[in-house]
């Protein structure tokens, strides 16, 4: 069985500009807040870089998208989650 990539889970600030777009196509939802699942993530200038592997159940993953990398206004993360165990209790679960 191939290891799943996925390892931050990048939670989007309600009301951001971020939220507003990425709010249709999440692929997790927590309270009212999009999270993105992600490969990569360099939190460290004034734009986030993620690199987004989509979940089946995304628009993008039910249209093929393998990967996108995506720059999120610093200010538009609410929270991000690194998974660094052997199970995926750290919020992502499924990925739905």
């Amino acid at each position: 069985m191939e290891k799943d990539p996925r390892k931050f889970l990048v939670i989007i600030r309600p009301g951001s500009a971020a939220a507003a777009l990425i709010g249709t196509d999440p692929d997790k939802i927590f309270s009212d807040m999009p999270a993105l699942a992600c490969s990569e993530m360099d939190l460290s200038g004034p734009h986030a870089r993620v690199k987004r592997i989509p979940v089946e159940s995304s628009r993008a993953g039910k249209n093929g998208v393998q990967a996108q990398v995506i720059w999120i206004a610093i200010e538009d993360i609410a929270a991000a989650i690194e998974y660094t165990g052997p199970d995926k209790t750290a919020g992502f679960g499924s990925y739905t």
